[in-house]
């Protein structure tokens, strides 16, 4: 049942065909939910209670785009992280969760918008934010103070998929007009940084969804439909096949299967493995562009007009 609603009034501004006013997915820490809607001219951050209470909102200024705003925030430590890049001035901003006040803000170069959500990693003195942007190519910066840790040269197209970081590698893909370009392999434990980037990917890239990674395999699962396994370590490719429908919403992983709600609305599983198996099919009778969530023993599917919570067994 809902128990609040609230609503941010912006300007209208150019949209992708898929995307909305509300494409940034909340966060929250157990009491807070956060949220991020903007516009040419405003860029609010906005904090409410459980009650539906305003704790705090701030304005990071403008976003410049040509599909309009789509990264989500993260919070961690304390710490709301908004990633800010965009065509006008760009920057990674640090918040204290709990006021808004401003932490640190780390400039970074204009170019391509990002729809990139940021994602955390342990490195040697401690955690680490890793961004990815087609300007600032893949990042890492220090969480508590903002400063760049190392930067890999600039991706050649736009970035939308989320970084995945396992077994010592961070993976990033960038593309154009609905198709995967490129995707790198960066070494996290890099003795020097000229050869940070172990080795890249030119073909059967996903442009929107997120890979994800399950016992040293990584599933690629593009918007066409053409899912390939990819070695971790080696970056060899174990299979391609095809599944039915179009994707923008990015695959889950839960106990050796692979979740992904089709464009159509169907939910397709296939097998965790060294070879290609679809293990069943779901129809949700309407249309989805969202990934599965999975919290607290249930798996949660939404679609444009509902939401559903599966209990697992």
């Amino acid at each position: 049942q809902e128990r609040w609603r609230r609503e941010i009034s912006l300007l209208a501004n150019h949209l992708h065909r898929k995307n909305s006013w509300t494409s940034s997915s909340p966060a929250t820490d157990g009491k807070h939910v956060y949220v991020i809607f903007a516009d040419t001219e405003t860029q609010a951050v906005a904090a409410w209670d459980f009650e539906g209470n305003q704790v705090w909102k701030v304005d990071l200024g403008g976003f410049e785009s040509r599909h309009g705003q789509g990264a989500s925030p993260i919070v961690v430590e304390g710490l709301l992280i908004v990633p800010n890049d965009q065509q006008g001035v760009s920057s990674v901003v640090a918040l204290e969760s709990a006021t808004g006040n401003s932490h640190w803000k780390s400039l970074r170069s204009s170019g391509s918008a990002s729809y990139v959500t940021p994602m955390i990693v342990e490195q040697e003195n401690g955690l680490a934010l890793i961004c990815v942007s087609q300007a600032s190519g893949v990042s890492c910066l220090d969480l508590a103070s903002g400063r760049t840790l190392w930067q890999t040269e600039p991706l050649p197209s736009r970035t939308i998929t989320s970084p995945v970081a396992e077994h010592g590698f961070v993976l990033a893909t960038c593309g154009n007009a609905g198709r995967g370009e490129y995707m790198v392999f960066v070494d996290l434990n890099a003795a020097l940084e000229s050869n940070r980037i172990a080795f890249d990917r030119r073909q059967r890239l996903p442009y929107v969804p997120t890979p994800v990674v399950w016992e040293s395999m990584v599933y690629l699962w593009g918007d066409s439909g053409v899912v390939s396994c990819v070695d971790l370590p080696s970056g060899k490719n174990v299979w391609t096949d095809r599944v039915p429908g179009n994707y923008s919403g990015s695959p889950v992983c839960i106990n050796g299967h692979v979740y992904c709600i089709s464009e159509d609305g169907i939910v397709t599983v296939i097998a965790a493995s060294r070879e290609f198996r679809i293990v069943g099919e779901t129809p949700l009778g309407d249309s989805s562009h969202s990934t599965p969530a999975v919290a607290n023993g249930h798996l949660y599917l939404r679609t444009f007009h509902n939401l559903f919570a599966l209990k697992a067994n």
